[in-house]
C-alpha cells in the first residue's frame, strides 16, 4: 500500500463523522461566545454594592463639609467658628514649646536649639550649614534655613543675637532683643549693618577673604590657591577672575581689596624648566615649549620683551605673562 493511499484514507471522514462535526463546530462556537453575552451575577452584585457605598460615601463628604464650613440647611443652627484639620496642620497650630533666651545661631550647640523648642531635623540642617562653613549674618539668614517654620523664626528673632560672623570682625554686633538697639548703643537708623574692611589681597589668608562680603570658605579658599598658583596678584582685577566667583559678587567687594604687587614671585625664564613653566596659569604649554626651544638654539633670553613675539604665536598674553617672569642669570 503506498503513501498516498494511506494518507487518503487517514484524513478521509465517514458519512456519520461529518455530520457530527457539523453540528459540534456551531456548538463549541457557541459556547465560547457565551460569557460575552451575559453579566455575571457576581458582578451584577458588586457593581450594585459599590453604587450603594460610592452614594454613602458621597452624603458624607457632603456632610462633612457643610459641618466643617458651618453652612447647613437649617438657618438656626450655629456657625462653626474652627475648621477640622488632619494631624499634621493641626500640630502647626499648636503652641510652640521651649525656653527663649538670647542666642548666637553661629555658635549655639544641638542641646541649645533644642532647649529653644526646634525639631531635630531642623537642628541637623542647621548645624549641618554651619560644619559646611555657612554663617549667619543678619538675624533675617535664620528665616532661610531650610525647614524653619515662619512662625518659629517670629518666635526666636527677637532673641537672636549674633555677635560675630568672620574671624576679621567685619560685622557690628547685631540683635533684636532691644528691638533694634545692639550693645554698641547704636541704632539701625544711625549705622549701618556692615562696616567695610580693606584687605590685602597678596598677604590676607583665608580667614581674610572670608570676612567679605558673599565669600564663604569655598571661594575663600579658590581665591588663595589662585593666587599661590601665580605667585601673587599684582591687580585687584586678578581676583575675579577666580573660577567660581560671580561677577556681581566681585564687584561688591571690589572696593575692599587693595594690592602689593612687590611681593610677587617670579619665573627666571632663562632656567625655569618645561613643568615649571607649564605649570603657571598664564603660560600654556605651546609657550612653555618654545621658550625652551628658542633658548636651546639661541641661548639665554636677555630681555623680557624676547618673549613677546612667542606670545603672539601661542595667542598667549604678553602683558599678563610679563608680571610673572625674569631673565637673571
Amino acid at each position: 500500500m503506498s503513501l498516498k493511499h494511506t494518507l487518503k484514507e487517514s484524513l478521509t471522514f465517514s458519512k456519520k463523522e461529518r455530520i457530527g462535526i457539523i453540528f459540534l463546530v456551531p456548538a463549541i462556537v457557541i459556547i465560547a461566545f457565551l460569557p460575552f453575552f451575559q453579566t455575571r451575577p457576581e458582578e451584577a452584585k458588586l457593581s450594585s454594592t459599590d453604587s450603594v457605598w460610592l452614594a454613602n460615601a458621597n452624603n458624607l463628604q457632603e456632610k462633612n463639609i457643610s459641618e466643617s464650613s458651618g453652612l447647613t440647611d437649617d438657618p438656626s443652627a450655629p456657625v462653626a467658628t474652627s475648621f477640622p484639620t488632619d494631624k499634621t496642620e493641626a500640630s502647626y497650630s499648636n503652641p510652640l514649646k521651649g525656653v527663649l533666651f538670647n542666642f548666637d545661631p553661629n555658635t549655639l550647640d544641638a542641646e541649645g536649639f533644642k532647649k529653644l523648642g526646634l525639631r531635630d531635623k531642623t537642628i541637623r540642617t542647621l548645624i549641618n550649614y554651619r560644619n559646611k562653613g555657612g554663617k549667619f549674618r543678619r538675624p533675617d539668614d535664620l528665616a532661610k534655613v531650610y525647614g524653619l517654620r515662619q512662625e518659629e523664626f517670629q518666635r526666636l528673632n527677637p532673641y537672636i543675637s549674633i555677635q560675630s560672623v568672620t574671624p576679621a570682625g567685619n560685622y557690628y554686633n547685631q540683635t533684636n532683643a532691644d528691638k533694634g538697639v545692639d550693645n554698641t548703643g547704636y541704632t539701625p537708623e544711625n549705622k549701618p549693618r556692615y562696616l567695610p574692611k580693606t584687605i590685602e589681597i597678596n598677604t590676607a589668608d583665608i580667614s581674610g577673604f572670608e570676612s567679605l562680603y558673599e565669600i564663604g570658605n569655598k571661594l575663600a579658599t579658590k581665591i588663595v590657591n589662585f593666587r599661590d598658583k601665580l605667585g601673587g596678584f599684582y591687580s585687584v582685577d586678578q581676583v575675579g577672575e577666580t573660577y567660581g566667583i560671580p561677577d556681581s559678587t566681585f564687584q561688591k567687594i571690589k572696593a575692599q581689596l587693595k594690592v602689593d604687587a612687590g611681593s610677587i614671585k617670579k619665573i627666571n625664564i632663562n632656567t625655569a624648566s618645561y613643568d615649571e613653566l607649564n605649570n603657571h596659569p598664564y603660560i600654556s604649554a605651546k609657550l612653555a615649549f618654545q621658550v625652551l626651544k628658542q633658548r636651546k638654539e639661541k641661548g639665554n633670553f636677555t630681555a623680557i620683551t624676547d618673549i613677546k613675539d612667542l606670545a603672539a604665536q601661542t595667542n598667549d598674553s604678553y602683558e599678563r605673562v610679563s608680571k610673572y617672569i625674569t631673565v637673571s642669570n
